[in-house]
């Protein structure tokens, strides 16, 4: 795990390492055990990497990385899980390599197979490929988007990195809001790939890989696809017996390291299952909770159960409010683009890195392979309420015209049923109240939509029932835009190297591929406990509950005065301060949910950060 960065095509830029050294200071928490760069003969490439050292800690497995003749020049975040196997078949086909890293593993698979390297990769990567000959940058991205990878580009000149924030580091790009990300993130809270809130950077989408030339892309392409769902015919006990030889391998894949690993075990299904699993192989680990003086939210009862069934040193945390207010804007500093529900990863993270651990696994996943949201059995009755109400259209647009101030269940009608369900389930500010808080002029220059940017994730999947796009978009919204994001930005601001065995792309193809009747069940996640087969029975049968904070008790308590001070401190080119009074008044009045004021605080803090008091829209 590392940090990545880059510049082609310098054009106007007499010095074109100087942003690339700016680049990579602004991301040293990414990569604290080192840090290399190259610059190609003509000045018209420069490569940056900052190294967290994880397997093959010597000087040897540094980046940028060369082949044997220095054609290639490689810089390289993430893992290869399946790196020695790999090493074997490319050593058969003659390349010879100097270190025992994963790293060394990619520069090899693109001298021989080329853009189709990615496909033979397993695990989470972001990685840049410069070929001096044909003066040529490859940039590829793993096919979950566990790794993020940041672009500009603009007259002839190319920039990339692994974060945000060291792209606007390199001093070449404008500060500039773009109000897609801002109308995006207050609808999700994050933003929708590909946004973030500069304009003009964009996000590369996963299981893609971009060629530029000259600083200028001349090519972006997917190299794979979430498979059709539903297309196998097995048993349930077939099914049972895949899954549990492929999260195996999966979990063993992802114990490799030379460095100290443990797991973060809340006591749900997920990271008990990760624990189980991991403990049967053998090795002796550290997992980390953390527990709260808050009874309702308190799991400790679950994750000890599990940490004493796998004899686990087990390491529990204590936060209170108290604890919280202190580090509360550490966390939201660590933020590369603004989130809603990442601060319990920061904190989860610190206690890993206090721990002394470098890597940790994690149950991030379950619920969007396994179908264990709730929302998932729901969602079939609900859609049909929904379908019942189609039937009224006409007799609605009727009474619409005849009060013509009140026209909302028209627009709610329209449309995929599908999106609009999730838009209703997930959508954090929406609707009315999206055009109550936003200034009209602000809301003038946008262009997103959240419905259509639902639409388009299942424009060409051939979903065969409401639950299959259901699972589309927990998968390619919530996880991949918010979770992973999240994992990746907040893990990395302890140097802390996150892995997530459960969506191996491997697992993910099968369970996706299964009949939609198996992959659900009759009791929730069936596939994975009965995979498993040793989660104690007290974690399996407990209530289902998210690893959130109290944040409800805490925001209304013990930081109303620090999260009122921050809300109304929003940008008034951006909001409206006669809706921020409106939205401020529900709160207060418990009628509307406290995730909606965080997210307007998180978005202030953020803009005030990296574009000061009045951001220019």
């Amino acid at each position: 795990m590392c940090g990545i960065a880059g510049l082609i095509g310098v054009v106007g830029v007499s010095n074109g390492q100087e942003p690339v050294k700016r680049m990579m200071d602004a991301m040293k928490h990414r990569g604290p055990d080192g840090e290399g760069i190259y610059i190609s003969k003509n000045n018209d490439c420069v490569l940056g990497h900052t190294r967290l050292a994880i397997i093959d800690l010597s000087p040897a497995a540094a980046q940028p990385m060369t082949n044997e003749d220095s054609s290639l020049q490689l810089v390289f975040n993430g893992e290869i899980y399946n790196f020695k196997e790999l090493r074997t078949e490319l050593e058969s086909f003659g390349h010879r390599f100097r270190s025992n890293s994963d790293s060394e593993v990619i520069i090899h698979a693109y001298e021989q197979w080329g853009e189709k390297c990615a496909e033979r990769l397993r695990g989470m990567f972001a990685f840049a490929v410069w070929h001096e000959n044909q003066k040529r940058l490859f940039l590829a991205r793993d096919r979950l988007g566990v790794k993020p990878l940041y672009y500009y580009q603009k007259d002839g000149l190319f920039i990339f990195a692994s974060e945000v924030r060291a792209l606007l580091a390199s001093g070449l790009i404008p500060r500039k809001v773009n109000p897609d990300g801002v109308v995006g993130f207050l609808n999700f809270g994050a933003c929708p790939e590909t946004l973030t809130l500069i304009d003009g950077i964009r996000l590369l989408e996963p299981a893609h890989y971009l060629i530029v030339e000259r600083g200028k892309i001349l090519l972006k392409e997917s190299y794979w696809h979430f498979p059709q769902q539903g297309t196998k015919d097995v048993s349930p006990n077939e099914a049972v017996a895949q899954v549990r030889e492929l999260l195996q391998e999966s979990v063993k894949l992802r114990l490799i390291s030379d460095v100290p690993l443990g797991v973060f075990l809340s006591g749900g299904i997920d990271s008990s299952a990760i624990a189980c699993v991991a403990a049967a192989t053998g090795q002796r680990l550290k997992t980390i909770s953390i527990v709260f003086e808050e009874k309702r939210f308190d799991e400790s009862r679950y994750s000890s159960a599990v940490a004493k069934r796998i004899n686990s040193e087990h390491i529990e945390i204590l936060l209170t409010a108290g604890d919280f207010r202190q580090r509360w804007r550490n966390s939201l500093d660590s933020m590369d683009l603004p989130t809603a529900d990442g601060i319990n990863t920061w904190f989860v993270s610190k206690a890993a890195k206090d721990a002394g651990l470098t890597v940790v696994l994690m149950g991030l996943g379950g619920d969007e392979v396994f179908l264990g949201y709730d929302s998932f059995r729901e969602v079939q009755k609900q859609i049909q309420i929904i379908k019942m109400l189609s039937l009224l259209r006409p007799f609605i647009r009727f009474l619409a015209r005849l009060h013509p101030k009140d026209k909302a269940p028209v627009p709610f009608l329209r449309g995929n049923l599908s999106a609009r369900y999730y838009l209703a389930q997930r959508g954090c500010i929406v609707d009315r109240t999206l055009k109550t808080i936003i200034n009209h002029d602000f809301l003038k220059e946008t262009e997103f939509n959240p419905l259509e940017y639902l639409s388009s994730l299942i424009a060409d999947k051939p979903c065969s029932s409401l639950i299959d796009a259901h699972q589309v978009f927990e998968l390619q919204v919530y996880m991949r835009n918010q979770l992973l994001r999240d994992a990746d930005s907040m893990g990395m601001s302890h140097s802390l190297e996150i892995r997530e065995p459960l969506i191996d792309h491997h697992l993910v193809e099968y369970v996706l591929s299964l009949p939609i009747d198996t992959r659900i069940g009759n009791r929730q996640k069936y596939l994975l406990v009965d995979a498993v087969g040793s989660i104690p029975r007290e974690c399996v049968e407990r209530p289902k509950m998210g690893f959130t904070f109290p944040f409800e008790i805490w925001f209304r308590k013990h930081l109303l005065f620090d999260v009122k001070e921050m809300f109304f401190s929003a940008s008034k080119e951006i909001f409206s301060e006669k809706g921020l009074t409106h939205l401020w008044r529900k709160f207060e009045a418990g009628k509307t949910h406290w995730s909606r004021v965080w997210a307007v605080c998180v978005l202030t803090y953020y803009l005030e950060r990296y574009f000061g008091r009045k951001p220019v829209g």
